[in-house]
């Protein structure tokens, strides 16, 4: 058990009863050894993106806005095309590729 007082922002806050020695883990196990991302990355708004992957796992791809509002979701294995048909205009947006064993963020610029 742990206790604890973290001062943020002038205000102190006090924890309690902090188990430290759960043998579990709240972060995922990521293989560092699967890279996945979407090409091309500089796009015009009535292009395709495809996922870029040397896994054969299925990916859920996330494109949210930069106020963090989510424009699309879809699952995507390998070499799939995400079709959007005009759904994204011109701008930047945050994307999220997330597998069983990878997560990553990253920025997706529409032209």
């Amino acid at each position: 058990m742990l206790s604890a007082i973290m001062v943020i922002g002038g205000q102190a806050i006090y924890i309690d009863n902090v188990n430290l020695n759960t043998g579990t883990s709240i972060l995922p196990v990521v293989d560092e050894t699967i890279f996945a991302d979407l090409i091309p990355n500089l796009i015009i708004p009535s292009g395709q993106i495809r996922l870029h992957t040397n896994s054969p796992e299925t990916f859920t791809i996330t494109i949210s806005d930069i106020s963090g509002k989510e424009i699309l979701k879809q699952q995507m294995n390998a070499g799939e095309a995400l079709i959007q048909n005009g759904i994204l205009s011109a701008g930047n947006y945050l994307y999220h590729i997330r597998g069983n064993s990878f997560m990553k963020f990253g920025k997706l610029v529409v032209q």
